[in-house]
């Protein structure tokens, strides 16, 4: 996958492992070998064009690149993009015990759920947010969608790729300790994932796929199986109508073996629509945004879904684990909640920034993006009380609050929710 991306121009990036396209530049630039700086006996490359491509990213000011990822971020909101989202964690839970095991290991139910698509968070005994995930029951277990398929009960799991293997060894790790007959499968190396978001992403994936994907038909929040339809041969796929961008959209999920041959495909076809490639920096500027998490940022071990905004995804009613916790923060409240601030001033903000209200410090930033579609910065806080008590949403709004960037102090606008939600 990633050479046809190189093809395009990407500009890769690493995490947990993994490269992945950071944007797509509009020139070709070759890499080349690395070559340690002229170190160590290495003779300094002749081409270093993609190192100057890099200098002009590594920066505390806007990228020499925003307007090449405002245009992939503002294309997915007007328009469609394809984004190679293959890295994410993808796992199966199996067993006798598999639904028993998830009903505790998550804070949303798995009961009567055919064919939805559940997004849940998964807690530590102090109802801190282990993980968030997606999953789905289906009928049956395989890598490929065709061969050697275990049936039974079964359960897909898709997560986060810079935690996917924290979030595998902590399920599985509470798994064996409760003694589920359950067992979790890690197929994120045999699946890859394509996800094609934006208004027009449902009239490029129907020319390809032959089933109804309209409305309703195909809800949101629900998957199913197709075929994409190629010149030669139909290529079997498990498609997800969800979105970590909140727009239209959907996620093929691809054997390994066939998912270059679908996306050089699907990108002749969706060239007639605008259909474009987009990395990683729109896709979190989109995120952020919109209000979705990220975890390992503004969403930790240490933070509940009830100071995050996440109590929607916990049952009231089935145990699980954390759940006290979470039931206690519902009765009573919280000393610390998640709040979104937004800068009018053109100043970028990378997260980590100190955070004043009223004068006096309150904490940093937990994440920071440029938000391409509100055209400007935002950042994420958890707003506690100096005094220790309970926060409530009077408290947050009758604050003034400033953000520290490199020394400058500059006024910020408060927000409970993102102000595009």
């Amino acid at each position: 996958m990633n050479i046809h991306r190189l093809e395009n121009n990407a500009f890769m990036e690493e995490k947990q492992g993994w490269e992945r396209p950071g944007f797509f530049l509009r020139k070709r630039s070759d890499v080349s070998h690395y070559d340690w700086y002229g170190s160590y006996n290495f003779l300094r490359c002749h081409s270093s064009t993609y190192e100057k491509y890099l200098n002009g990213n590594l920066k505390y000011q806007f990228s020499d690149h925003y307007d090449i990822i405002r245009n992939e971020a503002l294309t997915c909101r007007k328009h469609a993009v394809v984004f190679n989202m293959s890295y994410f964690g993808k796992m199966y839970l199996t067993g006798p015990d598999a639904e028993k095991a998830a009903e505790w290991l998550f804070t949303s139910s798995i009961k009567n759920k055919e064919n939805k698509i559940i997004y849940t968070c998964a807690l530590n005994d102090e109802g801190g947010v282990e993980a968030d995930l997606t999953f789905c029951k289906i009928k049956s277990f395989s890598k490929n969608f065709n061969e050697n398929q275990t049936k039974g009960n079964c359960i897909y799991i898709v997560c986060g790729g810079a935690s996917a293997n924290y979030t595998y060894h902590f399920l599985d790790s509470e798994i064996k300790k409760k003694n589920f007959k359950a067992f979790l499968h890690n197929v994120t190396e045999d699946i890859g994932i394509l996800s094609i978001q934006g208004p027009k992403s449902l009239s490029i994936l129907q020319k390809i796929v032959d089933a109804d994907i309209s409305d309703s038909c195909f809800p949101k929040n629900t998957w199913i199986f197709g075929n994409i339809k190629t010149r030669t041969r139909k290529l079997k796929i498990k498609i997800l109508r969800v979105s970590f961008v909140g727009e239209l959209g959907f996620e093929l999920h691809i054997p390994q073996s066939y998912c270059s041959e679908i996306y050089k495909y699907l990108m002749r076809i969706g060239k007639q629509f605008g259909l474009k490639n987009a990395g990683y920096r729109a896709l979190y500027s989109l995120s952020s945004e919109k209000g979705y998490h990220l975890w390992g940022f503004d969403l930790r071990p240490d933070d509940t879904p009830v100071e995050a905004n996440l109590a929607f995804t916990c049952k009231r009613e089935i145990p699980y684990r954390g759940k006290k916790v979470v039931d206690e923060q519902r009765k009573t409240g919280v000393k610390k909640k998640l709040i979104y601030l937004t800068l009018d001033e053109h100043i970028p903000l990378w997260g980590l920034e100190g955070v004043y209200r009223n004068g006096n410090p309150i904490g940093f930033l937990r994440r920071g993006e440029y938000a391409y579609t509100l055209g400007k910065s935002i950042g994420q806080l958890y707003l506690e009380r100096r005094d220790g008590l309970k926060i409530d949403d009077e408290y947050i709004n009758a604050g003034h609050y400033e953000i520290d960037s490199m020394g400058r102090f500059l006024e910020a606008t408060c927000h409970l929710k993102s102000p595009l939600n």
